[in-house]
């Protein structure tokens, strides 16, 4: 397992794609993996920049692990800020016209889209968010 701990701060955005991106393994990913994970790291980055932590600011830990022969990636983001799930946010009502639509949730959405499994839990007073995908 690699781990990545970072300020929750926009400035590390980059740093923190390009740590999750360099994990996924040559010649055993896809285009579509690629996209998936940047999909995803975008979205709960930016959640837990924008939300996590109020003007105090705070850490997140990011840890990456493959595990073989599945070729499967999970990533992980840990952070000591507010308690929040986002998965209890619902679908969004992709039917609406725009201008009815609820602000939020259409990132976390596509993330779980995005995929094979998301899941939340809140222990030892931290969030924790974790993503698997297989690759290939």
């Amino acid at each position: 397992m690699q781990t990545l701990r970072v300020p929750a701060d926009l400035a590390k955005y980059d740093a923190v794609e390009s740590f999750v991106l360099d994990q996924l393994p040559e010649g055993k990913h896809s285009t579509d993996d690629m996209l998936a994970f940047r999909l995803a790291v975008e979205e709960v980055f930016m959640n837990i920049v924008s939300y996590a932590y109020g003007s105090d600011g705070g850490e997140m830990l990011v840890s990456c692990e493959l595990s073989e022969p599945e070729h499967m990636m999970t990533v992980k983001f840990t952070d000591e800020g507010i308690p929040f799930n986002p998965l209890e946010s619902g679908e969004p009502n992709l039917d609406a016209p725009l201008e009815e639509r609820d602000i939020g949730g259409l990132g976390i959405f596509l993330t779980t889209m995005h995929m094979d499994n998301v899941s939340y839990s809140y222990e030892n007073n931290t969030n924790n968010l974790t993503m698997t995908r297989k690759l290939g």
